[in-house]
């Protein structure tokens, strides 16, 4: 497993996001990506938070997290990507790891969607290995054969 270094995000990284995001195959996600990181580079959501995985000093991972607009103690995992070439290295599961750790202490509930494509297929999988279980499938969410999946864990 590669030695990952994790941090909170400054503004400077922004563009090394996107460079994460256009690995993937994840086109739809970057203009909603953009907005979200602008808001939150500019002090727009002020209790979200965002961190990069770092290996040897590039960033090659991002996650982050963001609590319920409705309910104090619930949270959203949110943007939570590895770069194509260091996926399967465990850097995924580090940074899940991290946001889990820090929030675990003063949340009743996380929670995370994600989508039934095969691309999705490795989240949906690192989610269930973390303990998040399945609360509901979306039917077609995304498109005619692309359901949406969402899962929670309770603390």
């Amino acid at each position: 497993m590669e030695e990952i270094v994790i941090r909170k995000a400054i503004s400077k990284d922004q563009d090394r996001i996107f460079e994460i995001f256009e690995s993937q195959d994840t086109k739809w996600d970057i203009p909603y990506a953009k907005q979200y990181y602008d808001d939150y580079f500019n002090d727009a959501n002020p209790d979200d938070m965002v961190f990069v995985g770092m290996v040897d000093d590039n960033i090659v991972a991002v996650t982050g997290y963001c609590p319920d607009s409705d309910i104090d103690d619930v949270y959203w995992l949110n943007w939570h990507y590895t770069h194509k070439d260091y996926e399967g290295k465990g850097i995924g599961g580090n940074l899940l790891d991290h946001v889990i750790e820090m929030l675990s202490p003063k949340i009743r509930k996380f929670y995370v969607n994600t989508g039934s494509r095969l691309l999705n297929l490795r989240a949906l999988n690192l989610y269930l290995k973390k303990g998040f279980k399945i609360e509901a499938v979306l039917k077609d969410y995304y498109g005619e054969g692309e359901d949406q999946i969402m899962l929670g864990i309770q603390f």
